[in-house]
């Protein structure tokens, strides 16, 4: 007997509007088969925003004092507690970390829908376990993770942890425990189908896991530059899981909702998908319907099982993006788990004298973009996001502008300054990246950096050997991170300061420690660390054999109180004399009663 092909359909709807639909329910992927009402109960008051609240911490939660069970508590044994426990919140902090109680407001209210059972996991409570990685420094190797700082958040699943990178907001935290604990939406009813597919309000969940009532996102759901729906249809029990852990694999996408058909209304689907929306498709087909930016009506297009290959996850990932993609936090989420080569496009389609070369530029890449499929094409015209033109190796300020970013290594090639962005050209540049004929340049203006001799005793690093010189398992790293081209006295106090550190540290013979800076000006920024706008930064990467892992941030760049920090960070230990921060010289001239610079 011929076994009976995979008869799935997705369908996505990619909106600029937020959508709403009632009465759903959902696959948990530990039991696909399990349905479950949830009465309603009355709301809960939790955690209010208080005045005395300062840098987003709250007096009454100080760092680490929210969790039921705690890393360094005595006889507490992780490994013991995962096999007993397939679900569980990770809270991680830093007890030396000045800003990291921040993340207590969100853990406490989070705690407060736990114990008073208006959140749960199959009727039980969801702990919370606390990690202090200033106390267990091995953590995040031992467990195998990777993350650039701290407070940080991760659902344990059926051992797998799930990083959540969203906002400090307890609704959102919560949608993003409820997509991994039940990824499927369960769709019963044509009103149900239509519902799901409503584009005028918020999809409103009632899984399990919200015991009380649907908690809504609404403020941050209406400002998503996207929503994504996929319908799966007609599924045995093995398609079924496999579908399950698809759309669990996509749980970090906060604009993607997943919903499965059951059988009994395959028939009303597939005529409303054939016929309203105008398909002409089989049943064991993709299909993806997206709203554009510049059409009227949704645009859709199909994926047929039998003869297509590409996996569907990647493929979900691919059609979520129009041929000419406006950056956005939700479309940087999907571009970064695509991993194709990225052309940024900088464009100002408002200011007088950029605009008609903008609008020139905007329009030729919307007819390019679509022939060259093995490339990701985004725009961006947010004044925001002009500032990280220079993390790419674009050193001038007007627009348009564009480069190139490999993605998968640091390289970025800038399209010629004063090049005419003609659609000759664009294609002669893209061309000639294709068939290797282009160097990796990060800039095309000379830059002298003043500041390399203001630190002889540090180490400069490049893009080129960047990676392998900070991070590593043998030393810890101390680094300083500027720009060459913005405050030239902010600058110069950063590099002297941290000069005299360097110096220090290396008349100490502190070998476990190395010292570098990195201009971003001139070497564009680094993406091991991400994009940020507070320079002069300084940061320790503690010694890991997993890279960037566990950074920390240091606030204070005088040098006493830097060496002490880097002292309390540093994975490798070393001893401070007395005043350790004074040369010999120095000593002697305070003792004789002579002033000292203000170090």
């Amino acid at each position: 007997m011929v076994t009976k092909k995979l008869h799935i359909l997705f369908l996505i709807v990619t909106l600029s509007l937020v959508t709403k639909c009632l009465d759903d329910f959902f696959i948990d992927p530990q039991d696909i088969t399990e349905i479950v009402e949830i009465p309603k109960t009355p709301e809960i008051a939790y955690i209010e925003d208080n005045e005395d609240i300062i840098n987003d911490c709250h007096p009454d939660f100080p760092n680490l004092s929210i969790g039921d069970h705690f890393l360094e508590e005595e006889g507490f044994d992780l490994k013991t507690y995962k096999s007993n426990h397939k679900i569980f919140v990770l809270g991680i902090s830093d007890s030396i970390c000045e800003n990291c109680c921040k993340g207590e407001i969100l853990l406490g209210q989070l705690n407060q829908l736990f114990k008073a059972s208006k959140i749960s996991y199959k009727n039980n409570p969801i702990p919370i376990v606390r990690v202090d990685i200033n106390k267990s420094r091995n953590f995040s190797y031992s467990e195998g993770m990777s993350f650039r700082n701290v407070p940080k958040i991760f659902l344990f699943q059926k051992g797998k942890y799930f990083e959540y990178d969203g906002d400090f907001d307890v609704n959102l935290l919560l949608h993003f425990i409820n997509r991994h604990l039940y990824p499927v939406v369960l769709l019963r009813t044509p009103r149900e189908l239509n519902n799901f597919l409503n584009i005028s309000m918020e999809w409103e969940e009632n899984t399990p896991f919200y015991q009380d009532e649907y908690r809504s996102i609404g403020p941050y759901f209406s400002s998503l530059n996207k929503v994504t729906r996929v319908i799966g249809m007609e599924m045995d029990k093995y398609e079924t899981d496999e579908f399950s852990r698809t759309a669990l694999q996509l749980g970090f996408r906060e604009d993607l909702r997943v919903a499965r058909i059951t059988t009994k209304q395959l028939k009303s689907a597939y005529h409303f998908l054939s016929n309203d929306l105008e398909l002409n498709m089989e049943r064991n087909s993709i299909v993806l319907v997206k709203k554009m930016r510049d059409k009227e009506y949704p645009v859709a297009s199909v994926y047929d099982l039998n003869t297509q290959t590409t996996p569907i996850v990647t493929w979900i990932n691919q059609e979520s993006l129009e041929p000419l993609e406006e950056l956005s936090p939700e479309s940087y989420k999907i571009v970064n788990t695509i991993q194709k080569p990225m052309f940024l496009v900088f464009i100002n389609r408002e200011h007088e004298r950029y605009k008609e070369q903008s609008l020139e530029l905007y329009e030729r890449l919307t007819y390019i973009a679509p022939n060259y499929p093995q490339f990701i094409f985004m725009f961006t015209e947010d004044t925001e996001n002009y500032s990280k033109k220079r993390y790419l190796g674009i050193t001038w300020k007007e627009e348009p502008a564009m480069a190139l970013n490999h993605m998968q290594s640091v390289d970025t090639i800038v399209f010629p300054r004063r090049r005419p962005f003609t659609t000759k050209n664009i294609k002669q540049f893209i061309d000639d990246f294709v068939n290797g004929e282009l160097d990796s340049t990060g800039t095309t203006l000379y830059f002298e950096n003043q500041y390399l001799e203001l630190m002889p005793n540090v180490i400069h690093l490049n893009r080129e050997n960047f990676s392998t010189e900070c991070f590593s398992k043998e030393y810890d790293t101390l680094l300083l991170l500027y720009d060459a081209y913005e405050d030239e006295q902010e600058n110069t106090m950063a590099c002297k300061f941290y000069e005299k550190a360097a110096k220090r540290f290396k008349a100490l013979s502190i070998d476990s420690l190395k010292i570098f800076a990195y201009d971003i000006y001139e070497h564009s920024i680094p993406e091991e660390i991400g994009y940020t706008q507070d320079l002069p930064q300084l940061i320790l990467f503690p010694a890991s054999p997993y890279g960037n892992s566990g950074a920390r941030y240091i606030q204070d760049i005088r040098t006493e109180r830097l060496m002490k920090k880097v002292q309390e960070s540093v994975h490798i230990p070393f001893e401070l004399p007395p005043n350790y921060h004074l040369s010999n010289e120095e000593i002697a001239r305070f003792e004789i009663g002579l002033p000292l610079e203000d170090l």
